[in-house]
């Protein structure tokens, strides 16, 4: 399959235009020309326009009152929910202490306590270090000088369920 691809290139900037679609390619070029003009002539100001995807859904991110409680918190979007396993149930507690009381230090009992407070089942019988560590196997969290973070995977992980119970 031949691939067709456009490049524009000038003191740093650039704009590249490509596809499978040669066709695709030269009316993209046609619709941009002023711009690819302007990238072309160093013009210091470049305006560039934001278009929707036909073809990408949106996902919005939710938006969180940072005056929730653990409890308000662990029955919108844990309980009943897409989160069963422990250790997703210990990302989304991880979360709720970073994000939304914005807390950087907490360690292996300030989650388990979590548990407790937000009324998990038997959760003083949960062996919260073997939960944390299947959660950092599945890149959710890490753990330095036994202090938790939330990972980049960790955040979207939650971020894109509760997008999904929102829906």
């Amino acid at each position: 399959m031949e691939h067709y691809k456009l490049v524009y290139s000038v003191q740093g900037r650039s704009l590249e235009i490509s596809s499978h679609e040669k066709d695709w390619v030269e009316s993209k070029e046609k619709q941009y020309k002023e711009l690819i003009e302007k990238i072309l002539s160093s013009s210091p100001v470049i305006k560039i326009e934001k278009t929707e995807s036909e073809n990408l859904p949106s996902k919005e991110k939710p938006i969180i009152n940072n005056s929730i409680t653990i409890n308000e918190f662990y029955r919108s979007y844990i309980h009943g929910g897409k989160v069963k396993s422990l250790p997703d149930i210990a990302t989304f507690l991880v979360y709720f202490l970073s994000k939304i009381q914005k807390s950087s230090d907490f360690n292996t009992s300030d989650i388990k306590d979590l548990f407790k407070s937000a009324g998990y089942p038997k959760a003083e019988r949960i062996n919260i270090s073997d939960v944390l560590a299947r959660a950092k196997k599945k890149a959710f969290l890490n753990n330095f000088d036994n202090q938790w973070t939330l990972t980049i995977t960790g955040d979207d992980f939650v971020l894109n369920t509760m997008s999904d119970l929102n829906e």
